[in-house]
């Protein structure tokens, strides 16, 4: 297994939304797989009824110190909001996430060029 990709807590109520989480073994880290499992699953999310989910938000928690993952969410254009932090915990570990979002009505960057 190279990796997984999930989205978690979907939300459809007033809002439709849902978390997205991400892991890539090391042993192929370097490989663009993990923005090609990252874009492809955003891609599915965002997109419209019934070729997609039709979810209007998808956002990830990210440690501040986890560095990898903070390049590969603004490459797919997750962007950092505000000040939005949370107490998470990782493994046997805890530590300050902060939250990064894409939108159905965000632009860039195309994900379909993303994911080939």
């Amino acid at each position: 297994v190279a990796g997984g990709f999930n989205l978690n807590a979907i939300t459809r109520g007033l809002e439709l939304k849902a978390d997205i989480t991400w892991w890539v073994a090391t042993s192929v880290c370097g490989r663009g797989l993990a923005t090609e499992g990252v874009a492809g699953l955003l891609a599915h999310a965002l997109d419209d009824l019934p070729r997609g989910l039709g979810l209007h938000q998808v956002q990830a928690w990210i440690s501040r110190d986890n560095s990898a993952s903070v390049r590969l969410a603004e490459r797919v254009g997750l962007r950092r909001q505000g000040d939005t932090q949370s107490y998470l915990q990782t493994g046997d570990r805890w530590a300050v996430h902060e939250m990064y979002a894409r939108h159905a009505w965000d632009t860039q960057p195309n994900l379909a060029t993303l994911i080939g």
